[in-house]
């Protein structure tokens, strides 16, 4: 898997272990995949495993993105041993992930980096100015009489070079990672550090996704029978660009691909505009008033879609040997995640575009969404043999709450796009948002939820 350049791990997981389902929403640059174990369990809620990175659950894996080179192992638990450890959050499966540690030896450094262009694999054949004149005659020979053969003929069209925005909205995108890490220790100390660095643009212009990721773990042992571990893991990402497969309302025109690959390649006449410099497409608006598709390179260009996360995770566990055969693991850990999202939609833009009946104008909005979580693990361990037998008994319970907060405002119909994000506060439509949450849980090994 670490042989696979790419940003997180899941795309590295696609084909490699047999009843995970892989697959992507759309291309855009730092967005999760979507993990399947042993197929969709639920039509309407989520089937997304439960994921533990180093002991520490966490329902969402876009809550703490890590870098592939920070992986030591991964684990899938797909039966019912992921519900019998995990209670019903693990009712989808479960994937157990260990980070590097430090280890006994000499310090040493590792550095992993490489460099990239992202490419699009295949795109799509569109026809050439002849082909899709010769098309529409033959489709509607009177429209395409007064629009396309009034100054040229039909065999003009052969020798003119037509328009493919593909070629303006998909770009050659450059992807840099670099991973640095130091570890090493003794017998009784080892530790970790770990730095990450990535910058990927997107293949769709004005998209990107920007990773920078600090880590920090210590193993102790404090004495003959008390061992300590603590980890620090400080994440900040930023994804830019519009969502490809964002719901249109049913109206295919206002896709942004449906645009691009519906865009007609030529012009009817010599002194005609040039269309890719043009937002509406003037025969189609005057032929079909009720397609309102724009051109989508200058709509990309002009969009602000902006997701900046931060990260903090710090964890860790006490090992106390009560005695030869007992052992008793304390563990906790707190994770704090801030989501920050901008958009804004001026009159050049799909969304912001004034032409279709139900379209808002220029519309921005500017949130925050804080989570907080804690954790606190405590469990007792009992072995011994008899004889030719093992025993094995286990004692324990978890307790964890989730406490999230949300403030936003957006706002429609802004008269003065020039100020961009910074001018919403200036609209009359101007709407807030907030509100809190708290969901806490008490499980002990083998049950279900106390109480949510």
């Amino acid at each position: 898997m670490s042989k696979a350049p790419v940003p997180t791990f899941d795309q590295a997981l696609a084909g490699r272990i047999a009843g995970v389902q892989v697959s992507g929403n759309d291309g855009q640059p730092g967005v999760a995949n979507t993990l399947v174990i042993r197929g969709n369990n639920s039509l309407t809620q989520s089937n997304e495993p439960l994921y533990v990175i180093d002991g520490y659950p966490i329902e969402s894996f876009e809550d703490l993105p890590i870098s592939p080179s920070d992986i030591e192992s991964i684990q899938v638990l797909k039966d019912a041993s992921a519900t019998s450890i995990y209670g019903s959050r693990g009712a989808n499966g479960v994937v157990i992930i260990t980070t590097k540690k430090g280890v006994a030896g000499k310090p040493a450094i590792s550095v992993n980096t490489y460099y990239g262009v992202q490419k699009v694999a295949k795109r799509m054949e569109m026809m050439s100015p002849y082909e899709f004149v010769k098309y529409e005659n033959e489709l509607n020979p009177a429209t395409t009489e007064r629009i396309y053969l009034q100054e040229r003929t039909l065999e003009d069209y052969k020798n003119i070079k037509g328009y493919n925005l593909q070629n303006e909205l998909f770009q050659s995108a450059p992807i840099f990672n670099a991973d640095i890490g130091f570890r090493g220790g003794n017998d009784g100390t080892q530790y970790s550090v770990f730095t990450n660095i990535l910058r990927s643009e997107g293949v769709i212009i004005n998209s990107g996704y920007n990773r920078l990721q600090g880590k920090f773990s210590l193993s102790q042992q404090l004495s003959k029978n008390i061992k300590g571990y603590i980890n620090t893991t400080f994440t900040k990402s930023k994804t830019d660009g519009s969502i490809i497969s964002e719901n249109t309302g049913g109206i295919a025109s206002l896709s942004k691909i449906y645009s691009t690959l519906g865009y007609r390649p030529v012009n009817g006449t010599e002194d005609g505009p040039d269309l890719t410099e043009e937002f509406y497409d003037p025969v189609v608006l005057d032929e079909t008033p009720t397609d309102y598709r724009v051109n989508p390179v200058i709509s990309s260009r002009n969009e602000i879609n902006s997701r900046i996360l931060t990260s903090t995770v710090i964890n860790g566990y006490f090992d106390f040997k009560l005695s030869k055969n007992l052992l008793l693991k304390i563990r906790g850990g707190l994770t704090e995640n801030s989501m920050n999202r901008e958009s804004f939609y001026n009159s050049k833009t799909q969304k912001g575009n004034p032409n279709y009946p139900t379209s808002q104008g220029t519309t921005g909005a500017v949130s925050e969404l804080k989570t907080q979580n804690w954790l606190n693990e405590n469990t007792l361990s009992y072995t011994t043999k008899i004889n030719k037998h093992k025993i094995n008994a286990l004692a324990g319970f978890t307790m964890q709450e989730n406490r999230l907060f949300y403030s936003g405002f957006e706002a429609s119909f802004i008269e003065d796009e020039s100020m961009g994000i910074d001018g919403i506060d200036l609209s009359a439509t101007l709407t807030p948002t907030v509100y809190k949450k708290r969901m806490g849980s008490c499980i002990f090994p083998g049950s279900r939820k106390l109480y949510v």
